[in-house]
């Protein structure tokens, strides 16, 4: 996000420099080369590829022409058990009314080559896993573009002795995390089939029903996660039920919140809220199925605070600073 425009720099000895742009500080963010650095396995490096392609996506849908797909131009932060990805280096970025499929295919040509790159130098430099090949894990970021792609812009042809087809196509794309804004539905062939086509599709479904419901902004994935939380409080609630912004009200407090300040002070800001009210969650259930039983939200904070918090550095913060 651009904060500000620097015009009229010079250097030390009064030499003109180019105009500079100012952008936001995107916490809880690192490149990739931090993440790799240290033990990884397959499947995050196919999450960081999936996420990767995700970026590319979203952004051609706006008709934005990257020009330089890279890991190198890329931030990634936690979404619940996979990343998020964002663009940080757009100096050769075009935006376009929409892009042709040569202009996409070129994008992805540059993505191919670039990744592979620099999975190449992380396995020379002995950081890569051991089994991963850095072209066929390259190639892999753009196969989940292809399918991504394919799923927003091409026709699928549903059953029509389904009444549910549109629904569970519609659905589909939301679970994606795309909404569904406008959608064209036809009937083909002399079986009377289906054609449904996303006209209008947008980015972030459970970010914006979130942010609609409780005010807070996370990463997609965590929106999933958290909805989900909310959705089995609201099914507890007595019948009838209460005004769903109620429910929101009382979940976000009684719940998101009492487990998120229960972080000590001095283990605050090492992992973004949303990404740690996951983990806990992910946590109750490792737990639970140790115990043999539900062991609760407050117990599996409370071991998650003790026995994980500590070690983890998603903000950049070394654990020893506090030691």
């Amino acid at each position: 996000e651009p904060v500000a425009v620097i015009e009229q720099r010079s250097d030390s000895n009064g030499e003109e420099l180019p105009v500079a742009l100012a952008t936001r500080y995107l916490p809880f963010s690192l490149p990739y080369r931090v993440i790799l650095s240290g033990s990884v396995t397959p499947h995050e490096i196919t999450n960081m590829a999936n996420a990767l392609a995700l970026l590319l996506v979203r952004l051609h849908l706006l008709g934005f022409w990257w020009g330089d797909c890279s890991l190198s131009n890329t931030l990634f932060r936690r979404d619940a058990d996979q990343y998020a990805a964002y663009l940080v280096d757009a100096e050769t970025g075009e935006f376009q009314q929409s892009l042709s499929d040569g202009q996409r295919e070129h994008d992805l040509e540059i993505a191919l080559f670039n990744v592979a790159a620099e999975l190449e130098d992380l396995s020379i430099a002995g950081v890569l896993h051991p089994g991963m090949d850095p072209i066929r894990a390259s190639e892999g970021v753009i196969r989940r573009y292809r399918r991504l792609w394919k799923m927003l812009k091409e026709p699928q042809i549903l059953d029509p002795s389904d009444r549910h087809a549109v629904e569970k196509a519609m659905r589909t794309l939301q679970d994606l995390g795309f909404a569904v804004e406008e959608v064209e539905v036809t009937a083909v062939g002399n079986k009377g089939e289906l054609r449904f086509t996303p006209k209008l599709v947008a980015a972030g479904y459970h970010q914006s029903r979130l942010q609609s419901l409780v005010g807070i902004t996370t990463e997609e994935l965590q929106a999933k996660r958290l909805l989900a939380s909310f959705d089995r409080f609201r099914g507890r609630e007595k019948k009838p039920l209460p005004p769903i912004e109620d429910s929101a009200r009382r979940w976000y407090f009684d719940v998101f919140l009492h487990i998120v300040n229960q972080v000590p002070v001095e283990l605050r800001g090492r992992v973004e809220p949303a990404q740690m009210f996951h983990e806990i969650l992910e946590h109750r259930w490792y737990l639970g199925e140790q115990a043999g039983r539900d062991l609760g939200l407050d117990h599996a904070a409370d071991q998650y605070i003790t026995t994980i918090l500590p070690f983890r550095t998603d903000s950049g913060v070394n654990e020893s600073a506090n030691a």
